[in-house]
């Protein structure tokens, strides 16, 4: 398949709806709407184009400043350090028991499928820093993609925090005109059914296998369900339920739901997929939680790939991670003002990194995101 092909597809189609509602206006350069459909920072995986907010600052007439360099080096070194350091790490510790799922016992299952979750969201969102500070040197201001999604207290709220472009993109032209065409013959449905047909776009756009039906059939229910989160935080404020304590609680069984789903999308095929859930759901698996707090070694726990005393940095990643988007949602933390030194450090750290990658004999690892 033509690389890019979703993306040239989705910013194009985007650009005929737009010009046909009178949202925008029609392009008479061919040149500059070809510019837009296959700006190369973002034709490959995103974010995906959007006509009102692209299309004005392909003029380039916007004055280069030293701190706007800065803020794009910046976005590209740390979606670097995010592909090279967190994602393909975790990748390669979540492929080698994906690989041998026979012989690794429910809870090793379990932390892989956590590993491919955090793997997904640093190689995805790191591809897209990468984009957005191309673009920004050379005078585009591309919206951010991801706003820390795995603190998300929702899967309505997960969806608006990840990937953000596609899911806006679908939300104007899928979801909007299905519920206004069904609004008026299913009042009470139109909007239930709409955000149900999308979501089934959303699985079938990553892939076409039964996995990925499922995958949008199974977040469609789910945002469903998510329409009624009002009405349970009104039974827990009822109950006298802290505020904080519920989105204590929401926030990790959210993630522990999407990182779950996501089995569907890793998994070879559907059977495969089923089978993991079935070992994780299963009394072995309780064995195996039972067996990390007792004082003798459990036969059953004898992990093949992920073990703590050699994949420790694997999770001080994860952490890493997870406290850097505590830090973003705060909005309390500037990288720019950080002593000069420590973001001296940062930049050479990414850049040597990136450089041994090239000129390792290994093959880089690619994009996971190339292949939807």
């Amino acid at each position: 398949m033509p690389i890019g092909l979703s993306f040239y597809t989705f910013a194009a189609l985007g650009y005929l709806a737009d010009v046909a509602l009178g949202v925008a206006a029609a392009e008479r350069w061919p040149v500059r709407l070809a510019l837009f459909c296959g700006f190369f920072p973002i034709v490959t995986s995103g974010p995906i184009p959007r006509t009102t907010r692209i299309m004005p600052q392909l003029d380039f007439n916007r004055l280069f400043t030293a701190e706007r360099g800065m803020l794009a080096v910046t976005e590209i070194l740390t979606g670097t350090a995010m592909k090279l350091w967190i994602a393909d790490a975790l990748g390669t510790t979540s492929a080698a028991v994906f690989a041998d799922l026979a012989h690794s016992p429910p809870l090793e299952k379990f932390l892989a499928t956590i590993f491919f979750a955090f793997q997904l969201y640093a190689d995805f969102a790191g591809y897209s820093l990468i984009a957005i500070g191309s673009a920004r040197l050379l005078g585009v201001d591309i919206p951010p993609n991801f706003r820390q999604p795995f603190l998300a207290d929702s899967i309505p709220e997960f969806w608006r925090r990840w990937h953000i472009s596609l899911l806006s993109w679908l939300r104007d032209y899928v979801y909007m005109p299905l519920y206004l065409s069904w609004r008026e013959h299913l009042p009470r449905l139109a909007s239930a059914a709409a955000i149900f047909v999308t979501l089934i776009l959303v699985g079938i756009w990553h892939g076409a296998g039964w996995g990925f039906v499922v995958f949008g059939v199974v977040h469609g229910l789910l945002m469903i369900y998510g329409l009624t989160l009002a009405s349970r935080d009104r039974i827990w404020a009822w109950l006298k339920v802290p505020a904080t304590l519920v989105l204590a609680l929401r926030v990790p069984v959210t993630f522990c739901i999407v990182a779950l789903t996501l089995v569907l999308i890793r998994a070879r095929n559907l059977g495969e997929a089923v089978d993991i859930y079935g070992s994780i759901f299963s009394i072995r698996m309780l064995d195996n939680v039972a067996g990390l707090f007792r004082a003798a070694p459990d036969p059953a726990l004898a992990f093949r790939y992920i073990k703590p005393s050699e994949h420790g940095m694997d999770f001080v990643l994860i952490a890493a991670l997870i406290l850097g988007d505590l830090f973003a949602r705060s909005e309390k933390l500037d990288f720019r003002a950080l002593p000069a030194p420590a973001r001296a450090l940062f930049y050479t750290t990414c850049l040597m990194t990136a450089l041994y990658q090239a000129i390792s004999i290994n093959a880089p690892k690619p994009f996971v995101y190339f292949q939807f």
